[in-house]
């Protein structure tokens, strides 16, 4: 039970340097979080990354098409965590991206798979379909 706490406080604290990363708009930041190579993926699309720079253009878009849709702020709260080897770690994220006046703009989850070497460093994150849906519309209001 103490390896559960501790890696939940651990995986805590790695959403909350998630968080302020997203608010930075650095996608730089939040790609220095994942490990190499990553997996991105939603019901759609499964993209795997294996160059630090294309995940931080990656993430940088994906920044810029949130702050197309308002939003400005991001809050996750880590819902559950789960141990799957010593190693490797399961999380889900539930999501409040908020507006400048910090209202909320739209909930969503993430799902995340976590590997402790040393650090702890995200492998796998699966978006859910808000988090897709709200990007679609931002792209497709973007390229209008």
């Amino acid at each position: 039970m103490a390896e559960q706490a501790d890696m939940h406080s651990r995986i805590v604290a790695l959403f909350e340097q998630f968080d302020r990363a997203m608010d930075k708009q650095s996608g730089a930041d939040v790609a220095a979080l994942y490990h190499l190579p990553a997996v991105i993926m939603n019901d759609d699309e499964k993209l795997v990354y294996t160059d630090r720079q294309e995940l931080e253009r990656r993430i940088t878009n994906i920044l810029g098409l949130f702050q197309q849709s308002g939003v400005v702020h991001h809050h996750g709260e880590v819902a559950h965590v789960m141990r799957l080897s010593e190693a490797i770690w399961f999380c889900t994220v539930d999501w409040q991206l908020k507006d400048e006046q910090h209202n909320v703009i739209e909930h969503c989850m993430t799902s995340h798979t976590l590997q402790l070497n040393g650090e702890l460093q995200i492998i796998i994150s699966v978006i859910d379909e808000n988090i897709t849906r709200l990007l679609n519309v931002a792209a497709q209001r973007g390229s209008t």
